[in-house]
């Protein structure tokens, strides 16, 4: 059997959803007990306001280990920030706390040291399964004089990051979305995205196999501009929980909830983290009516 979750003791374990404030990160650190999220003899989803990296960092202070993870982060597409959730065509395409717009390179380096620090938080024998896809970049080259000169298209594939993290990519999956919202004339359908297999050096390898290309519809827009479905993560989650049914799954850009919602469906206890306080309570919500014997922690680590 794996070593349970680990947190601090004072998470306090009767908080959940009602109203009550909860715990901080500093009343966490002040605390050295620790329990395993299996003890209350149902799956526990925890779910932490703050910035990934920062809380990643702060749970592995307290020796916090997961087996599988499935993530997407935000793209770096640039569709602006909408805090109120509406007010123009591409309201619903937006996050509620990230413009989604970095400076390129800066944001190449935020994923490669997120994904460091979730290398560090991960068992041996863990899997993560990062969620992203090839992008077209547009930039205007300048002549020699200064004026503004034609446009310059660059594409932009995850493994420019990927390759500099510790993680060893295992394998690239192939989600086929079947249809785009995508529509540019001068470009063919853009359908696809990919789905990298991350691990360490020695991974547990599930008896189950899958293929390597999805075939898959995407989730509809309703309370997060970018949900995946959440038969995705059960597609690629369930070969392993054959093999493992004490296994913790975790999700440091956990949006909507899904990918805790899918551990709760399967009998298994995750964390999940997202900077948005609204994200979080909608999936906090979400998870308790859908899965009502999963006991569900919100903690904000701000």
């Amino acid at each position: 059997m794996n070593p349970p979750l680990r947190f601090a003791a004072a998470a306090n374990p009767s908080w959940r959803t009602d109203g009550e404030s909860p715990p901080t990160a500093d009343s966490l650190a002040q605390k050295s007990d620790e329990i395993p999220a299996s003890s209350f003899g149902a799956p526990v989803a925890r779910l932490l306001i703050g910035d990934a990296d920062k809380v990643i960092r702060r749970l592995a202070t307290f020796h916090f280990e997961f087996d599988f993870g499935f993530t997407s982060p935000p793209y770096n597409i640039g569709y602006g920030n909408n805090k109120s959730g509406s007010g123009s065509a591409l309201g619903d395409f937006r996050y509620a706390e990230d413009d989604d717009c970095r400076d390129e390179g800066e944001y190449q380096i935020w994923q490669s040291d997120i994904l460091e620090s979730v290398h560090g938080i991960m068992r041996e024998t863990g899997s993560f399964f990062y969620n992203h896809k090839v992008r077209t970049k547009v930039n205007r080259k300048n002549d020699d004089s200064g004026s503004i000169g034609k446009e310059i298209k660059t594409f932009v594939h995850p493994l420019d990051w990927l390759r500099t993290t510790p993680f060893n990519i295992k394998q690239e999956l192939i989600w086929n979305q079947l249809s785009t919202h995508q529509q540019n004339t001068a470009m063919f359908s853009p359908i696809d995205e990919r789905i990298y297999w991350l691990t360490k050096d020695s991974p547990k390898i599930p008896k189950i196999t899958i293929p390597t290309v999805i075939e898959m519809s995407k989730a509809g827009r309703k309370d997060h501009p970018a949900p995946f479905p959440p038969e995705l993560v059960e597609r690629v989650l369930r070969p392993f929980v054959e093999d493992n049914r004490d296994m913790v799954v975790f999700d440091p850009f956990v949006g909507s909830g899904t990918t805790s919602l899918v551990a709760s469906t399967l009998g298994l206890s995750s964390v999940g983290i997202d900077q948005s306080e609204r994200y979080i309570q909608g999936a906090a919500e979400r998870i308790s009516q859908l899965c009502p014997n999963t006991r569900v922690i919100v903690e904000d680590w701000r």
